[in-house]
Order: C-alpha cells, then sequence, then structure tokens
C-alpha cells in the first residue's frame, strides 16, 4: 500500500472483476467474449500416447513371445542330447570290431540293433521316434528322428575319411525334428 492511501480505499487505477461463468471448457470473462481454456489433454495429444502405448505393448508381447520359445527349443534341444547320448553310450559299449578274422564295415546280414557286435554296426542306423535296444520307445522322442554315421578316419585328421582301416573310427549320432538338427554329437574309438 502507498503512503497516500487510506485504509479501507481502492486506487482508482483497480476496478473491480466481475466474476466468471463457466461454460463448458471454455470462460467468459467480465461479460466480454474474451475466451479463455482451461487446462486438459487434445484429441491429438491423446492419440499420440495411445499410439505409443500400443507400440510399447507390441514390443513387449513380441519379447515374450521370443523368450517363450527359446525355452521350448531349449527343452527340446535338452532333451535331444539325452537321446543322442544314450546311444552313444550303446554304442561305444561295443568293441571297436568283430572278432572275426574277416571284419566286416557295418551290420552282417541278418543282423538287427539287439544282435550288434561292434561299432561299426551302428552305420547308417537311424530311427525315428528313437528307441532303446529293445524296442521300447525313449520318453521325449516323440516327432524325433535320431541318426548314426560310422567312418574310417586319418589318425592325423580326424576329421577327413578313410576308405581303409587305420586304427580310428569316427562316430557321430545327430538327432533332429522335422528335418531340424537340434544336436550332434561326435567322437572317436580307437583299436
Amino acid at each position: 500500500m502507498s503512503a497516500t492511501q487510506h485504509p479501507g480505499k481502492r486506487s482508482p487505477s483497480r476496478s473491480r472483476v466481475a466474476p466468471q461463468r463457466r461454460l463448458g471448457r471454455w470462460s467468459l470473462h467480465c461479460g466480454a467474449m474474451r475466451l479463455r481454456r482451461h487446462p486438459g489433454y487434445t484429441l491429438v495429444e491423446v492419440a499420440i500416447s495411445t499410439l505409443i502405448v500400443g507400440v510399447l505393448l507390441v514390443a513387449a508381447l513380441n519379447t515374450t513371445g521370443y523368450a517363450t520359445r527359446g525355452q521350448i527349443d531349449n527343452k527340446q534341444r535338452a532333451q535331444a542330447k539325452l537321446i543322442a547320448n544314450a546311444m552313444l553310450a550303446e554304442i561305444l559299449e561295443l568293441p571297436y570290431q568283430e572278432r572275426t578274422t574277416t571284419p566286416a564295415f557295418g551290420p552282417e546280414t541278418g543282423e538287427a540293433r539287439a544282435t550288434y557286435d561292434d561299432v561299426d554296426d551302428y552305420m547308417l542306423f537311424s530311427d525315428s521316434p528313437p528307441v532303446d535296444k529293445q524296442g521300447v520307445a525313449l520318453a521325449g522322442g516323440e516327432g524325433l528322428t535320431r541318426s548314426v554315421v560310422v567312418s574310417y578316419v586319418e589318425p592325423d585328421n580326424l576329421t577327413a575319411t578313410s576308405n581303409t582301416d587305420k586304427g580310428i573310427k569316427r562316430i557321430v549320432v545327430s538327432v533332429a525334428r522335422g528335418g531340424t538338427q537340434l544336436v550332434s554329437l561326435t567322437t572317436v574309438v580307437v583299436k
């Protein structure tokens, strides 16, 4: 308050403000047609925020889907590895070659899996679904194909095959589902 003013008196420059009347989101001030906007969201702001939330939701759902598929793939690969290991263990129980004077590579005529007597009898063996040596289906093997390849290899290069026996055989056991290889295990046996 200035020194020349008396208490209770108003300065002549200040006028009394008329009350406002509300008309929805707009109001009239002092009876004049001055429109003043009240705070709130516009349709454009709502649309943009909805779009952002939608994009984030789609990204989150895709991530969840990929994680779930990854868990399923890992479970299938683990089961395939167990089935491949079972076959590899079965093969490795047998001797390097037959105890005859002229051993043949691969199964002999009339020989079945239950009577295989050496490692190379499993040459080009395949079963779908995988079964054990007695013919009992392995748990979790539905839809899987298990195959075995046995070959002679060079002693100085285990990846190079040989046409003659040089004292080392490579065994590869693979398990696939629908033509897609899930696991492949490789080992070598020596004479």
